[in-house]
């Protein structure tokens, strides 16, 4: 969401920011943004899968227990 942010801000202030000679500034900012959300992303997927799969752990276990009971 601040990538989208920043980039729509930089779009409409090009000109403005240009002038000022902070181009360098910008972009910095904005490479940090965006290997900021790349990092991001995968560490949600990495947990995403190992909820998924605590869960179905966990369901696997309260089946087994449930089919050695009724023996």
């Amino acid at each position: 969401m601040l990538v989208i942010i920043f980039c729509s801000t930089l779009a409409w202030k090009w000109k403005e920011i240009s002038q000022r000679g902070s181009v360098g500034l910008y972009q910095c900012v904005l490479l940090f943004l965006l290997l900021a959300s790349v990092i991001s992303y995968f560490r949600m997927k990495k947990r995403g899968e190992d909820f998924a799969k605590s869960i179905y752990d966990l369901f696997y276990a309260f089946y087994r227990q449930e089919k050695s009971a009724k023996k």
